[in-house]
């Protein structure tokens, strides 16, 4: 008895650990649906709660508006994050950020090169009423898959430029790899979706993006959004970085040349943009990832 007792008390400490997630084989293994057990916001540190499930907030530049938990009418609850207008160069590189962190790079099931492909999903809204298209600034950043510093992310999820804030942004999918550099200011390849190719505000869209990361040409990487049908996206190529090569061989020329990537990716939802005179709301639900495709529909 007093063993069984003990093995019950490891479980519940191992599921209700910081970043916990399910065991390889039991996807998704993250699944935030922000409508169990009063999901929470720390008011110190902005670190994020929901049921078994704790993720950390990266914040940088000047963010002064806490993100909260919003009643949504068609998934119950939403992340509400907002970025105000902000100046100056700060010790930031002038950049302002409000990430959570989906998965670590430590976890079990984090993206890897092993051939594996893997499905990471989020809904992403923004407010109808507070959102400033960007008109200046560069790799305004909503979703990133991420090999570790100093490097740019592999993959991510970008708003573009408008030239009227309130012109509906544009979206699109950067990709950097050994042959663009990992330099944060490296020339990404870009990839536009065939359809939704900006979105409306006031409007939820659903994103599934299965990954297969590979640095011989045998990487693979589709995104469907509000459908189950053809991909918005679909390209074969490079994706990440040779996790043996150093800073030098990845198009850095100063700093720690000898620093090498991160063997497995981190997973990060939130705004991270250039600092400027503008306010942008947005509003996250639905976010999961796992071994298998989820729909883009629910």
């Amino acid at each position: 008895m007093r063993y069984l007792l003990i093995v019950a008390l490891l479980a519940l400490i191992g599921a209700t650990a910081c970043g916990a997630r399910k065991a390889a084989g039991d996807g998704p293994w993250v699944d935030l649906k922000f409508g169990r057990d009063h999901p929470n916001i720390d008011p110190d540190d902005w670190s994020l709660t929901d049921g078994p499930f704790s993720m950390k907030c990266v914040k940088k530049g000047q963010p002064s508006v806490q993100p909260t938990f919003v009643s949504d009418s068609r998934f119950g609850k939403a992340l509400k994050i907002v970025l105000t207008p902000t100046e100056g160069k700060g010790t930031d590189n002038g950049r302002d950020k409000i990430n959570y962190t989906i998965l670590k790079g430590s976890d079990e099931n984090a993206p890897t090169f092993d051939g594996s492909t893997v499905y990471y999903k989020f809904a992403v809204k923004l407010d109808p009423n507070s959102f400033d298209t960007p008109t200046t600034g560069k790799d305004y950043i909503i979703a990133q898959w991420w090999q570790g510093a100093p490097f740019g992310p592999p993959l991510s999820l970008q708003i573009l430029n408008g030239s009227d804030p309130k012109d509906n942004p544009q979206i699109a999918f950067a990709i950097r790899n050994r042959d663009t550099g990992a330099n944060p200011s490296a020339k990404v390849i870009t990839l536009l979706p065939k359809t939704v190719t900006e979105l409306v505000r006031g409007q939820w869209y659903e994103f599934v993006v299965a990954t297969k990361f590979g640095f011989n040409d045998d990487a693979d990487l589709k995104v469907w959004i509000n459908s189950d049908d053809t991909p918005e996206i679909s390209w074969h190529g490079n994706i990440g970085y040779d996790p043996s090569l150093g800073a030098g061989d990845l198009g850095f020329k100063t700093g720690k040349l000898d620093r090498s990537p991160n063997p497995k990716m981190e997973l990060y939802v939130g705004p991270y943009r250039d600092r400027q005179d503008s306010t942008q709301t947005f509003y996250f639900a639905n976010i999961s990832y796992g071994p298998s495709k989820p729909s883009a529909t629910d």
